[in-house]
């Protein structure tokens, strides 16, 4: 009988450490960011369904609700109404069964947020329940996320002041809590708020503070989101052409990160905007896509099911007291149950430890590599950190001297009499500008860790605009046929800048030519740029010895592109075409 006993009581110490190691595993697992779920959310549904099951296997609720919490929010962002629905209903009963207050009140809140569209009143309901959960115990994080939320819910019915209210309730606390995945949240609703009201430079200030905090976290969906409030913000100032891209931008980045309702909403947009600039052709090709996509998230099926599932959850709640009834009479069958199968749990020990250390085999290689992810991250994070904290050296110490070294030069221009000294003062100030512009641009080329030819297309048309602004003719046009999207390194950003920069400036200056034609094109995956101007040419046996061309190949060569010129009486065509 003591072998026996010793037996069970060496199982149940061997059963307590192993599910204190699976306990912890799912808890890590639980503890993904948010970040990391919006922008893969494919891979998320598939990390969190196998972390539900974990939990259920160790009886481990909290941590099955958590998980249940997590894929909900990976189903809402792959468009999975149902599916979204359907495991939040879970978590919120294991959270209310488990008494958890802080878990149940931001869920509260997410799930009166996701029923905003197509419920008003349970969202709303849902909503106060959040916020009054959270209030009574104090819940600043909760509150946060809580507050911005049903200012949005507030702004749809109209309120725009008290909307604007709730934002900067949430802003504050945010703030407070240094929550950096937050703060750009709240920037935009209130952003938004501001360009309703027509204050577009307010907005733009807030736009911008969110940008440059969701490129210092790496949020890829919060990036792509911005481009179309961007473009949104560009529709409300009329500048058609420029939300056109941004939207387009949208969409690639969303396509990347599998967000189909980031791309609907940005066809939808690019629709209304093609329409605007009299473009039916383009303004249906837009609708058809918008169309497609809302068709395949939004259907007869999934809004039947949504009701189901709604219907489903307040019935069980009733019927959930008649069932515990029930679950402790039972108990006390199960008890003699127990006492018969203790004798089979011996026998099934050393099965059950083979079978065990097989499986932490295979969970500690998974932990290596979820290490070695976050190692990586952390590496690549710091990259980021150095190369804003070189760009902010660059901005404060060079820029503040160069500014400094203009103002003084053109403090002089008003003391000297002496023409050729005044003269020599405006060239010494000109150039001090233009080596200011040459700083910010290479600063923005610094900034930009994963570049693309579309925000170089975006560059190049401020320089486009920068130039015709001064001159009359030639006139530049900017082309871009580009199909796919193609990803640029920071080093070919500068390099493909300063050499479309180069050939602009010298056609500018020597060509007398009446258009200068910049063309973005592709061949297969490689970009091509082609500078073309109607001018009167040059020799080029005599220029190739200068350090223009030669400046221009080495920085070809440099970004991995073949260099072409050709050049006639009739103008010159400058190509470059990466490897």
């Amino acid at each position: 009988m003591r072998i026996i006993l010793f037996f069970i009581a060496a199982f149940f110490v061997h059963i307590g450490f192993a599910a204190e190691n699976e306990k912890a595993y799912v808890d890590s697992v639980n503890a993904i960011p948010y970040e990391y779920i919006v922008s893969h959310a494919k891979e998320s549904v598939k990390i969190f369904s196998e972390n539900i099951e974990k939990a259920r296997f160790i009886h481990y609720e909290y941590g099955e609700a958590r998980a249940l919490d997590k894929l909900a929010l990976a189903e809402q962002f792959r468009g999975n109404y149902d599916k979204m629905i359907d495991a939040t209903l879970k978590a919120i009963r294991l959270y209310e069964k488990l008494n958890a207050a802080k878990d149940l009140s931001i869920l509260y809140g997410e799930y009166g947020y996701r029923n905003r569209k197509r419920d008003l009143p349970t969202a709303i309901s849902y909503m106060r329940k959040g916020i009054k959960l959270a209030e009574q115990i104090d819940y600043s994080k909760a509150l946060a996320k809580l507050y911005d939320n049903y200012g949005l819910i507030i702004e749809s019915t109209g309120k725009t002041d008290s909307a604007l209210f709730y934002y900067k309730k949430s802003l504050q606390i945010k703030y407070t809590l240094k929550d950096s995945v937050g703060i750009p949240y709240s920037l935009n609703k209130m952003m938004g708020i501001y360009a309703g009201k027509g204050d577009f430079k307010t907005a733009l200030n807030y736009l911008k503070k969110s940008d440059k905090i969701r490129s210092i976290i790496h949020d890829e969906y919060g990036l792509a989101e911005n481009l179309a409030i961007r473009g949104e913000l560009n529709m409300m100032m009329k500048q058609y052409e420029s939300a056109i891209l941004y939207f387009e931008q949208a969409i690639q980045k969303g396509k990347k990160l599998g967000q189909p309702y980031l791309i609907q909403y940005c066809y939808q947009q690019l629709s209304e905007v093609n329409e605007k600039l009299n473009r039916p052709k383009a303004a249906l090709q837009s609708f058809k896509k918008y169309t497609l996509y809302k068709d395949s998230l939004l259907n007869e099926r999934t809004n039947t099911k949504i009701s189901e599932l709604q219907v489903a959850f307040e019935t069980e709640k009733k019927d959930r007291i008649i069932k515990q009834h029930k679950l402790e009479l039972k108990n006390k069958s199960l008890q003699l149950i127990i006492l018969v199968g203790v004798v089979v749990i011996i026998l099934g020990t050393l099965l059950f430890s083979f079978w065990y250390y097989r499986q932490r085999q295979s969970r500690l290689k998974q932990e290596l590599e979820y290490n070695n992810k976050l190692k990586q991250a952390a590496l690549e994070k710091k990259i980021s950190d150095e190369k804003l904290h070189i760009s902010r050296e660059l901005h404060d110490n060079i820029g503040s001297n160069l500014t400094f070294m203009i103002s003084s030069i053109d403090n002089l221009e008003y003391e000297v009499k002496n023409t050729a000294l005044l003269d020599r003062l405006k060239k010494l100030s000109s150039l001090g500008r233009e080596t200011i512009d040459d700083l910010r641009n290479s600063i923005w080329a610094i900034q930009k860790e994963n570049g693309s030819a579309d925000k170089l297309v975006l560059k190049i048309n401020e320089l486009k605009q920068k130039i015709n602004s001064g001159i009359e003719r030639p006139e530049i046009k900017v082309v871009k046929n580009l199909s796919t999207p193609l990803q640029l390194s920071s080093t070919q950003m500068l390099n493909f800048y300063r050499l479309v920069q180069e050939a602009v400036q010298n056609a500018v200056k020597y060509a007398d030519a009446n258009q200068i034609t910049i063309t973005f094109s592709q061949q297969e995956h490689r970009l091509k740029i082609t500078i073309e101007d109607d001018g009167k040419g040059f020799d080029l046996s005599a220029a190739s010895g200068g350090n223009g061309l030669v400046n221009m190949r080495a920085r070809c060569e440099e970004s991995g592109c073949n260099f072409s010129i050709d050049t006639s009486s009739k103008g010159t065509i400058v190509k470059m075409t990466m490897n």
